[in-house]
């Protein structure tokens, strides 16, 4: 693609059978991902991988590790993707390796709906994830709020 051009989604729309509704930003993240995937890409383009699971894959799948990441997701329900990259991230990577990952891949946002409520998006590694949950459901019980899990 040169410089100036916009790539095309259509592509990807129609295979997945929308007109619109994703945000632009992540359907350009996917197409350059897959891109870089060419067995992803493969399984994808053949029917063998949802949409759901081909964004899951993007996020992790490198050139060098798709060889591995591509059969979990064959066999792994889209709703069960995540917790299995988890387990097999956790299992392949170093220690000081994967916190060094998790904390570069740290966000927070927020924004605030017409109605006055503030929806927070939060990125956190799994210990800190789970400090913040344990501390809104303490919060929840003080203040009588449902914050069901």
């Amino acid at each position: 693609m040169g410089p100036g051009r916009r790539p095309d989604r259509r592509p990807l729309a129609r295979r997945q059978g929308r007109r619109g509704g994703l945000h632009g930003a992540e359907w350009l993240r996917i197409g350059r991902r897959l891109d870089e995937l060419p067995l992803i890409s493969a399984a994808f383009a053949d029917g063998q991988l949802s949409y759901s699971k081909v964004r899951t894959l993007t996020r992790l799948a490198t050139g060098d590790n798709e060889g591995e990441l591509l059969p979990i997701a064959l066999e792994t329900p889209a709703s069960d993707l995540g917790v299995e990259l988890a387990r097999w991230l956790h299992r392949t990577t170093d220690p000081k390796d994967l916190a060094a990952y998790h904390h570069q891949q740290r966000s927070v946002r927020w924004r605030t709906d017409p109605d006055g409520m503030v929806v927070f998006t939060l990125r956190l590694p799994p210990l800190l994830a789970g400090a913040v949950i344990a501390k809104l459901r303490d919060r929840s019980d003080d203040e009588a709020v449902d914050l069901a899990a």
